[in-house]
């Protein structure tokens, strides 16, 4: 006698055998900012991930990440978002703000997080890092959504939140050039970082030497 059990897995097996399989979800290659044809979902894909990984390496190191609204939305029309994380005494009387542009200046703040470099400051010093400085170009990948207004007005909005009490002030631009006057009273070094294998030992130098 066959078993009502064995009847019913039989059912289901000719079941799944005769079912067409649900087509495929469109699979972005948006991992540089480069063309896609999956849509204005996928046009985000390098900025959602990089910010999404920013936020948890930052987080793993003991960093609040604070997000300040760009007034526009991105390709898949959700918001965009200037993002820091601040490390080291925020009394601090010398600091560097390292701020990245695109994917490629995201990934060297993500090999700094990797590496430890956040935890082995030297004293005294207040580390800023700042992701998506340009969300829109960022999320578009297109240089004729930046916001330059936009941008420096949140600069000098971290630059006094994070570092208001440093004399001494090193800018880092990594893939673009930061535009932002020194506070009163402070001496302010600017430094532009093409992103790429020697980054991250270059802004370790910066940090060293501020």
């Amino acid at each position: 006698m066959v078993r009502l059990g064995e009847i019913w897995l039989k059912q289901i097996r000719n079941c799944a055998k005769t079912m067409t399989p649900p087509p495929d979800k469109p699979k972005s290659t948006w991992t540089d900012g480069g063309p896609t044809d999956g849509g204005p979902q996928d046009k985000s894909f390098a900025y959602r991930q990089s910010r999404k990984a920013f936020i948890a390496a930052c987080q793993r190191c003991g960093a609040d990440v604070i997000g300040r609204v760009h007034p526009a939305k991105g390709p898949d029309g959700l918001p965009l978002f200037l993002d820091a994380a601040a490390f080291g005494p925020r009394l601090a009387a010398a600091g560097v703000l390292v701020v990245a542009y695109g994917a490629p200046g995201a990934a060297v703040l993500q090999a700094l997080l990797a590496a430890g470099t956040v935890k082995r400051l030297p004293e005294d010093l207040r580390l800023v890092l700042v992701h998506g400085a340009d969300p829109a170009a960022f999320a578009f990948n297109d240089a004729g959504h930046s916001d330059p207004a936009w941008e420096k007005k949140m600069l000098t909005a971290v630059l006094n939140e994070d570092l208001r009490a440093a004399k001494k002030l090193a800018l880092v631009g990594l893939g673009g050039a930061p535009e932002l006057t020194a506070p009163a009273g402070a001496k302010l070094s600017r430094s532009t970082i093409t992103p790429g294998g020697r980054a991250k030992a270059a802004v370790e130098a910066v940090i060293q030497t501020v």
